[in-house]
């Protein structure tokens, strides 16, 4: 059986619409991780001057 489809029929349209809701607020974590990520990097680099 096909692992995808299996999971698919499982989610429900309640928890659809609580994922798209929160996928804003994973896609913003990620962003932020990835600007302190880069602003650690600069910093060690010494680019940027605290």
């Amino acid at each position: 059986m096909n692992n995808h489809d299996n999971t698919k029929s499982l989610v429900n349209e309640e928890e659809i619409r609580y994922a798209r809701k929160n996928l804003t607020y994973t896609q913003r974590f990620d962003l932020l991780m990835k600007l302190v990520r880069l602003n650690k990097l600069m910093k060690s680099a010494k680019i940027i001057k605290p």
